[in-house]
């Protein structure tokens, strides 16, 4: 979001759930450094998604689905 100047307390909340929601499959077989690249990655993912939702046509008010949809798998 900083980068685009649109900074919010959602984006940074959204970012951290991503990181999780990208790293609970996994967590029990990496190592720290791998589960922060699995989270930055699929933070980056969802980040798009989330850019390309306003062409979709669904209702998704806290982005949930995008999120726990997209950036599980």
């Amino acid at each position: 979001d900083a980068a685009r100047g649109h900074i919010a307390v959602s984006g940074a909340c959204t970012g951290s759930i991503v990181g999780l929601v990208a790293i609970t499959p996994a967590c029990g077989f990496v190592q720290p450094g791998w589960g922060l690249l699995i989270g930055i990655i699929g933070a980056i993912i969802v980040y798009c998604l989330l850019l390309l939702k306003r062409y979709m046509r669904f209702d998704d008010t806290l982005d949930v689905a995008v999120v726990h949809g997209c950036g599980a798998h």
